[in-house]
């Protein structure tokens, strides 16, 4: 599993990463990102399934595994 998301974001345009858990709780938010590539620290992170959410000029969801 790499610790990279990358998304795309040609106009380096200002978004937030929301990562939270299947119950709808917060873990981790980055705001004001503008490149195309999110690097998430897995370090104190359970294993599982978690729901992410970028906000910027659309809004995407996704989720990702920890393992």
């Amino acid at each position: 599993n790499s610790p990279f998301l990358t998304v795309s974001n040609p106009n380096n345009s200002s978004y937030y990463f929301m990562l939270f858990y299947v119950s709808g709780k917060i873990v981790r938010l980055i705001s004001d990102v503008k490149s195309n590539q999110i690097e998430i620290e897995r370090g104190n992170l359970s294993k599982g399934i978690y729901l992410f959410k970028l906000h910027g000029d659309k809004v995407i969801y996704g989720k990702m595994m920890v393992e």
